[in-house]
C-alpha cells in the first residue's frame, strides 16, 4: 500500500536539499489518475513558479513512444506497413549498404534493430523541412555495424525515419500529425513540439551546476526539429498520464478508441532482447519491455539536458505512473522509483538479484576474443581460472551466468547474441552491441600524420559539448563531456577509446571532419589553437 504522506515528505525534503528543483508525479489505476501533485519550482532563478501536474517539461525520448503510437495509427489506417521495406516508401533513397538497407522495415526502426549506429544532438535546424533533409542527407552516411534484426541498438537518429515516413504517406508534417492523431483525442491540451507554444505556459527550465558549485537555470533551450520524432516533445505530467491510461486500457481513453487492442499488444510485445536482466530487458515498438520483480512492465524514460522523465506501466496490474523533473542530482531518483513501483505493486522494496545459474562452459571458446563498439570502444573476453572474464576500459570484471548466454558482474550485463557462427559475432554490454574485431597487428602508427587533427569539433553551430582533440607525447587525446581520454590508433585515420570509434576525413577546404560512431555524428573542425 502506497503511503502518500510518507512519499510527499520524502520528495519535499529532497527538494529542500536541492536534490531536485522541480518534480511532478501522477499515478494511474485503471482508467483514472488517482494522484497528481507537483513539488518545487520551475527555476531557482527569478520568475520561478511552483510546479504543478500541469507544468510543462521536456519529455526527451518518451517522444519515441509518441512516434511509435502515431505509426500504429497509420498502420491501422492502411497507410503504413510495419514489415514493408522502408526504401519502398522513398524512391531513390539508398542506405550505405544497399543490400542490407533493402531489408530495413518500420518494425526494425521502431525496435532499434536496423543495425545502424546511434547518435543525436540537442541543437539543430528549426524549419519544418529539417526532418526531410536530415533523413536524405545524413542517414545514408551511416555505416552498418550489424545486420538488420540482429541486435538492439538504442538510436536517437535512425528512429526519426518513422516520423518522416508518416509525413511521406500523409503529406503533413510530423508535428501536425501527432497533434491531430494523439494529443487532441487524448486531451493532451498543453503537449507540443513547438517551443514558442510551450513558453506561453508554465515551463520547467533545465538546470546546471556552474564552475562555482552553484545551481542555476540553463539559458539555452534545446531545439532540433530534425530530431522531434526521437526526443523533443514537451508535455505535462497529467497529459502524459492520459497517454499512459490509453496504453493501460488497450487503446481506449475516455470513450475514445485511439488504437485497437491488437496494436497496443504489438507495441507491448518484446521485438528484441537487450541482453539485460529483468527491468527493460527487451524492447517492443517504441517501448521498453521486461519484468519488475515478477510484474510485466512496459516503459520509457526521457532524458534531455537536466530533464529526467519516466512513463512506467504495469498492464497486468492496471497501474502506472508518470514522473518528470527538471533537475536531479543523481542521488535518489531510481530509489524513489523503486519505492513507487514496489508499493504500487505491493511487492518488497529494495534491489532484485538475478538468480545464478551454471554457465555453459562449452560455449566459452566461441565467446573468447576482442569486440568493438563504435560508441564505447574495445572489450575483450577471456577465460581465467575457470571464470569468464570481461576487460572493459581498463577494468577486469569476472562474469557470473544468470541465463543461457547472459552474464553479470555487479551492474554490468554481458550477453552473447545467439547465432550459428563458429565464433560469436556479437556481444551486448549494458544494452550496447559490440562486433567481433580483429586488429591489424602489422599496423605501425605514424604520429607525424596526426598534425592536422588537433582542434575543436562541433556537430552544430550551437554545440555545448564539442570534442577537443590534441596530441601530446605521441598520444592523441580526446576530451568530451569534461573527461579527456587517450585514443588508441587502429589505422592512419581511425582511433578508439571509451568514447568509441572516431575517424578523420579530409575536407579539402579546411580542417578535417571528425566522424564519431561510424558517421553517427559528423563534427566540423575549427583550426588547432
Amino acid at each position: 500500500m502506497l503511503n502518500i504522506y510518507r512519499l510527499e515528505q520524502r520528495i519535499q525534503r529532497a527538494v529542500e536539499e536541492r536534490r531536485y528543483v522541480g518534480l511532478a508525479l501522477a499515478l494511474m489505476e485503471g482508467a483514472e489518475v488517482t494522484y497528481a501533485r507537483g513539488f518545487g519550482t520551475t527555476s531557482v532563478e527569478d520568475g520561478g513558479l511552483a510546479v504543478t501536474p500541469d507544468t510543462l517539461f521536456c519529455i526527451g525520448s518518451i517522444s519515441k513512444t509518441l512516434t511509435a503510437t502515431l505509426v500504429m495509427c497509420l498502420v491501422e489506417q492502411g497507410r503504413l506497413d510495419l514489415d514493408r521495406p522502408v526504401v519502398s516508401y522513398l524512391p531513390g533513397f539508398v542506405f550505405s549498404d544497399r543490400r542490407l538497407g533493402e531489408r530495413i522495415t518500420l518494425r526494425h526502426v521502431l525496435s532499434h534493430t536496423t543495425g545502424l549506429p546511434a547518435a543525436g544532438k540537442d541543437f539543430g535546424p528549426r524549419d519544418p523541412d529539417a526532418l526531410r533533409r536530415f533523413v536524405w542527407e545524413e542517414i545514408p552516411r551511416y555505416q552498418f555495424i550489424a545486420e538488420p534484426g540482429k541486435v538492439h541498438l538504442y538510436n536517437n537518429t535512425v528512429i526519426v525515419l518513422a516520423g518522416y515516413l508518416a509525413e511521406v504517406v500523409t503529406g503533413r508534417y510530423y508535428e501536425q500529425l501527432v497533434q491531430e492523431l494523439i494529443f487532441e483525442p487524448l486531451q493532451m491540451r498543453r503537449s507540443t513540439f513547438d517551443r514558442l507554444v510551450a513558453m506561453t505556459y508554465p515551463l520547467a527550465l533545465p538546470h546546471v551546476v556552474d564552475a562555482d558549485g552553484l545551481l542555476r537555470a540553463k539559458h539555452h533551450f534545446t531545439d532540433n526539429v530534425s530530431g522531434n520524432p526521437a526526443g523533443f516533445g514537451i508535455s505535462s505530467t497529467l497529459d502524459l498520464a492520459n497517454f499512459g491510461i490509453m496504453h493501460l486500457n488497450q487503446g481506449q481513453f475516455d470513450g475514445t478508441t485511439l488504437l485497437t487492442p491488437a496494436s497496443v499488444a504489438a507495441m507491448h510485445a518484446p521485438q528484441t532482447s537487450r541482453y539485460t536482466y529483468g527491468f527493460e530487458s527487451g524492447y517492443g515498438l517504441g517501448l521498453y519491455t521486461g519484468y519488475y520483480k515478477g510484474a510485466r512492465q512496459v516503459s520509457h524514460g526521457g532524458m534531455l539536458e537536466s530533464y529526467n522523465c519516466t512513463l512506467a506501466l504495469f498492464p497486468d496490474h492496471g497501474v502506472g505512473l508518470a514522473l518528470q523533473c527538471n533537475y536531479e542530482d543523481g542521488s535518489g531518483l531510481w530509489s524513489l522509483l523503486d519505492t513507487l513501483f514496489s508499493e504500487l505493486l505491493e511487492v518488497p522494496t529494495g534491489p532484485f538479484q538475478a538468480a545464478v545459474v551454471e554457465p555453459e562452459r562449452a560455449q566459452w571458446p566461441r565467446y573468447v576474443g576482442t569486440y568493438l563498439s563504435v560508441h564505447s570502444g574495445l572489450a575483450t573476453i577471456s577465460v581465467a581460472d575457470d571464470q569468464l572474464v570481461l576487460e572493459l576500459n581498463g577494468e577486469t570484471l569476472p562474469l557470473t551466468a544468470v541465463e543461457d548466454g547472459l552474464y553479470q558482474s555487479n551492474y554490468t550485463s554481458v550477453g552473447f547474441v545467439a547465432d550459428e557462427a563458429e565464433l560469436a559475432r556479437y556481444l551486448v554490454i549494458n544494452g550496447d552491441p559490440y562486433a567481433r574485431f580483429e586488429r591489424d597487428d602489422a599496423f605501425v602508427p605514424d604520429t607525424s600524420a596526426w598534425a592536422e587533427y588537433p582542434g575543436v569539433y562541433k556537430v552544430w553551430a550551437i554545440d555545448l559539448t564539442p570534442i577537443t582533440i590534441r596530441v601530446d607525447a605521441d598520444q592523441l587525446r580526446m576530451r568530451w563531456w569534461g573527461d579527456e581520454v587517450v585514443c588508441t590508433p587502429l589505422s592512419a585515420n581511425s582511433f578508439v577509446s571509451s568514447y568509441g570509434l572516431i575517424e578523420f576525413e579530409a575536407d579539402g577546404n579546411g580542417p578535417p571532419v571528425l566522424v564519431s560512431g561510424q558517421a553517427g555524428r559528423r563534427y566540423r573542425g575549427s583550426p588547432a589553437w
